[in-house]
């Protein structure tokens, strides 16, 4: 499963192209804590199949030129 879902965060490393949003990469890993292992891989490697493809076409989920933003640290408590 680990090698399966390090295809899927390899293609999400194209230079040219932006194949997944970063909100449906998180997704995906949240679904990988819950889903049944073998059923993760395999459907993992299909979607990394279906990246590669479109990395391949030069197919991007972002108009090219878009910046790619990391925000990193621990969320603010809401207060009301």
């Amino acid at each position: 499963m680990r090698r399966a879902l390090a295809r899927v965060f390899d293609a999400t490393k194209a230079e040219n192209c932006i194949p997944i949003s970063g909100k449906d990469r998180l997704l995906m890993i949240q679904i990988a804590f819950f889903d049944d292992p073998a059923r993760c891989a395999q459907k993992a490697n299909e979607f990394a199949d279906e990246l590669e493809q479109r990395i391949a076409d030069g197919v991007s989920v972002f108009p090219e030129g878009t910046k790619r933003i990391l925000i990193t640290g621990t969320p603010w408590p809401f207060r009301t």
